[in-house]
């Protein structure tokens, strides 16, 4: 039995910090699209090459879980007994880990204030053009996605185990919601 973490949340939520603070090999939905990107000459800096080539992904395959399907075959090749996997967007995605056979999948969503995710973004260079309006209609698009293979986390948090809001004033007290969680399921790291 593989125990699997997915953890999707908004932008800049603190996704990648908690996949740090568990230590399990990290898989992610977007490097995928990171890799696909650079085949096709994009850059991966430009937020929206990243959207526009996993909508595309998703499409031109006609499976929306096809970025989930990916990340399973890799977790299976390494043969892991424990993995994380970060930036599921659709509910495709999640349904191809979470109803994977010998698989136990728990879904974390992370979330934080949208001011202090955009201070966040404004520090990478795929963000620093932005505008707060921007930021946010992009994030609406997100999550609101107008069809099965465009992203639509707004649906796949309402798949939520559980869900934190990281307003936490240090790692440690993220740290330790995480392990509490952890704790409940059964888990042990």
């Amino acid at each position: 039995m593989i125990r699997i973490l997915g953890v999707a949340g908004t932008f800049q939520a603190g996704k990648d910090s908690v996949a740090a603070l568990i230590g399990w090999k990290r898989y992610s939905c977007s490097d995928i699209i990171r890799e696909e990107c650079r085949k096709r000459g994009l850059s991966i800096d430009v937020n929206q090459n990243l959207i526009d080539v996993g909508n595309d992904l998703r499409k031109s395959s006609n499976d929306a879980g096809i970025l989930g399907k990916k990340v399973l075959e890799a977790i299976r090749f390494d043969g892991v007994s424990s993995a994380l996997v970060v930036s599921i967007r659709t509910p495709a995605e999640l349904f191809a880990l979470k109803n994977a056979v010998n698989v136990d999948f728990r879904l974390l969503v992370i979330d934080a204030p949208i001011e202090v995710r955009f201070a966040r973004a404004k520090s990478l260079a795929r963000y620093s053009h932005m505008s707060f309006d921007e930021f946010k209609a992009q994030e609406s698009a997100q999550l609101n996605g107008v069809d099965e293979f465009s992203q639509q986390l707004g649906k796949v948090f309402g798949f939520a185990d559980a869900k934190l809001i990281n307003d936490f004033k240090s790692l440690e007290e993220l740290k330790a919601s995480v392990f509490g969680l952890f704790k409940n399921w059964g888990w042990c790291l």
